[in-house]
């Protein structure tokens, strides 16, 4: 399993299950780290915009 906020690989005793309801399908079921975690920095813009 991974944190689907910090990505951080997690074992089954360090991981919180949250069901994503979806309007039509099964659904999802993401995980996170039981304590608080900082996200993971993201690429949201070309690095060579960013100069």
């Amino acid at each position: 399993m991974i944190c689907a906020r910090c990505d951080r690989h997690l074992k089954d005793d360090e991981a919180e299950p949250i069901n994503m309801a979806a309007a039509t399908g099964a659904g999802t079921t993401i995980y996170l780290c039981k304590g608080y975690c900082k996200s993971a920095p993201r690429q949201t813009t070309p690095h060579s915009i960013r100069h």
